[in-house]
């Protein structure tokens, strides 16, 4: 299982928007339209198809955190 499919399966699992997603990566720090997503979740034989990193999957991840609990207190 790569990073995209991992990231398909989060979003299918709690049923998250587009733009809720795009949110949650810039609040992590990443840039990410919703058409550079939309490329994540294509077909890998798709002339478009993006690719993410394991760093972009991560920050996705701590975006989802903080958009589920919040920033965390103190340090």
């Amino acid at each position: 299982m790569d990073n995209n499919d991992v990231l398909k399966k989060v979003r299918y699992a709690l049923d998250l928007k587009d733009s809720a997603m795009v949110k949650m990566f810039k609040s992590a720090g990443v840039e990410m339209s919703r058409l550079e997503l939309a490329a994540a979740f294509g077909d890998e034989e798709d002339p478009g198809y993006r690719k993410l990193s394991n760093e972009e999957l991560l920050k996705f991840l701590d975006g989802l955190i903080l958009d589920r609990r919040g920033p965390k207190d103190g340090k």
